[in-house]
């Protein structure tokens, strides 16, 4: 049933009610179930491709989430993010929004990796 409605928010999400979805989409992220929390990453990513107005909110949550530190959380907005740039880089955005957008998702690797490096020392 939750499988659902994450399919059913993903067809009717619109610019007028991006941000509500968003927002339960993120919530949902913390949930137990790792698979419908993959899958609820996953429709923000979807969301941003959907929605080029909002791509930048639904960025915005996929860093967030990145900085939750938690594993299978970071792996699937990684996923999303990668998703998400490769279908952009197909589409016509000006040379400056895919530069901007690059060096946001450059700057969120450096992140992953120093949260892993810091993560590291952290056990030693």
């Amino acid at each position: 049933m939750k499988i659902e409605k994450l399919q059913l928010m993903i067809l009717l999400v619109s610019e007028r009610n991006v941000d509500q979805v968003l927002l339960e989409l993120k919530e949902y992220a913390t949930e137990v179930d790792v698979e419908f929390v993959r899958k609820s990453v996953s429709a923000i990513g979807n969301c941003a491709i959907k929605l080029d107005k909002a791509t930048p909110r639904c960025i915005d949550v996929l860093i967030e989430l990145i900085q939750t530190r938690v594993n299978y959380v970071v792996q699937g907005a990684t996923h999303s993010l990668t998703h998400w740039l490769t279908h952009s880089l197909t589409h016509l955005l000006t040379h400056s929004q895919k530069q901007l957008l690059l060096l946001k998702i450059f700057f969120v690797n450096i992140q992953i990796v120093m949260i892993k490096l810091l993560d590291f020392y952290v056990k030693i």
